[in-house]
């Protein structure tokens, strides 16, 4: 929306136009857009962290406003933090990816803590356990890729979550003991993995 309006300058009352800056509630709807256009695989990662740096600082309503022209007008969610099947959602800038390394030793992620979106898991001689029940997803897939030799990863995720479970084992084992989400919108966890003389083991557990 143009506003017209006059200001006093030194010829007297001049005309001057200005874009109207965008409410908060215009920004919230249009980043609400983008994420559920992201979740659905409509944009990709970097068009959608582009889309939604612009979405964050811009002060040109036209130019937000063009950010979801060409996008689906799927559901909003009305808080961007909780999706539909009640999952915690990183809505903020993710990391690409991250390593766990463990030797000798042990590594232990729960509570609240934001995954990247690919995960890369070293564990020799030692142990590591990723806690997902609180854990802020990224939107779409996350992926976790397991290398375990004499040792054990433990990973525990909640009910709402669909796990796609791929490994095998050589002297171990990869045990999935987790259901089907009957949620379709649930977020998405790929699990892919070897153990040897070791073991991968995958839980399903609800929140404390």
């Amino acid at each position: 929306m143009i506003i017209l309006s006059f200001v006093e300058g030194d010829a007297g009352m001049e005309l001057q136009e200005y874009e109207e800056r965008p409410t908060n509630r215009q920004r919230e709807k249009v980043i609400e857009q983008l994420k559920s256009n992201f979740a659905h695989d409509i944009i990709d990662v970097h068009e959608y962290e582009h889309r939604l740096d612009i979405a964050t600082n811009t002060r040109n309503n036209t130019e937000l406003m063009n950010l979801v022209k060409d996008l689906e007008p799927v559901k909003i969610v009305d808080n961007p933090a909780i999706t539909s099947t009640n999952v915690n959602i990183n809505t903020g800038r993710v990391r690409d990816s991250q390593t766990f390394l463990t030797l000798f030793s042990g590594i232990t992620r729960k509570g609240k803590w934001s995954p990247a979106r690919n995960s890369r898991v070293f564990c020799a001689f030692g142990g590591t356990d990723l806690d997902f029940r609180e854990a802020k997803f990224p939107l779409g897939t996350t992926t976790v890729s397991i290398l375990c030799l004499f040792g054990g990863v433990d990973i525990i995720v909640p009910p709402e979550v669909r796990v796609e479970c791929n490994g095998f084992a050589i002297f171990g084992g990869f045990d999935d003991q987790c259901g089907d989400s009957s949620e379709p919108d649930a977020p998405v966890l790929k699990i892919n993995g070897f153990a040897a003389f070791g073991g991968v083991d995958v839980k399903e557990k609800k929140r404390r």
